[in-house]
């Protein structure tokens, strides 16, 4: 439904992107939605990881336009440099208008974590919008404010969605610097958007579970646990175990095999 149409009163957990539709002028219906939530039109509730995301999506797109990081892995670049986060005040102003508004912003509990595993053996959601969903059954809230249409599969939740904006793709733009990222993009595969009528080419999910693996962080780590258990029949396992060798990745990748099939060894 067009999140135009929440009515006056109703609770709302918001995702990420509404946020970033609204303050990088992409949707005029998110500059509204969040203008409704600050006047307590309606009940925008934003989950703590919801507001960690923004943060940091601010911060990478910040560095961005500075021209400090490029290409692929832009946390990891910026990390290496943390004079360069200590001049970053654009975001810094922007979270703090956003906390300003009449947002109701939620911790996240132990419960949350183990109904968001169980979404995710249920729907394929990734860590970040299965804990959104968990915190809104916690809260017992069925309406969620998202561009992400991969909400549509959760049933007993009402999606609002901004017509106006862009459809929600996070880009990776990788400058193939090595011959492993040529090789990345030559094994791409084609895939066909949500509501649209043209392919766009992406990583192959043998590659995706790599540069989850090579940055390391406790969600990317979740994520490549998924991708690996959701589609572990269609994997490509020799060609993720020779790259795991090559990479110099085998702590990683002994990680997540462990908490998929920890009755299976690793293929070597």
């Amino acid at each position: 439904m067009n999140i135009g149409l929440i009515k006056r009163g109703e609770s709302v957990v918001v995702d990420a992107n509404i946020i970033i539709y609204a303050i990088q002028r992409e949707s005029e219906q998110c500059k509204k939605f969040l203008l409704r939530c600050a006047d307590n039109d309606i009940s925008g509730v934003l989950p703590v990881h919801i507001l960690s995301e923004v943060m940091h999506i601010l911060m990478i797109a910040e560095a961005r336009d500075n021209g400090w990081i490029t290409g692929v892995n832009p946390a990891k670049q910026l990390a290496e440099k943390p004079e360069r986060i200590k001049n970053l005040y654009r975001y810094e102003n922007l979270i703090k208008d956003l906390l300003a508004i009449s947002l109701n912003i939620v911790s996240l509990e132990n419960e949350d974590f183990l109904v968001a595993m169980r979404i995710q053996r249920e729907t394929g959601l990734l860590t970040n919008d299965a804990l959104l969903i968990a915190v809104a059954e916690r809260l017992r809230i069925h309406a969620i404010a998202s561009g992400d249409k991969g909400f549509n599969s959760i049933r007993l939740q009402l999606l609002y969605e901004p017509e106006d904006s862009f459809i929600d793709v996070q880009v990776d733009l990788m400058l193939a610097s090595s011959v492993y990222q040529l090789q990345a993009i030559s094994r791409r595969v084609s895939v066909h958007l949500p509501t649209l009528d043209f392919k766009v080419d992406v990583l192959s999910c043998e590659d995706l579970i790599l540069h989850k693996l090579a940055a390391g962080r406790i969600i990317d780590m979740a994520d490549a646990a998924t991708l690996l258990k959701v589609n572990f029949k269609s994997l490509d396992t020799k060609y993720l175990a020779e790259q795991v060798a090559i990479q110099q990745l085998e702590k990683e990748w002994r990680q997540i095999w462990n908490e998929v099939m920890p009755d299976r060894p690793a293929p070597k």
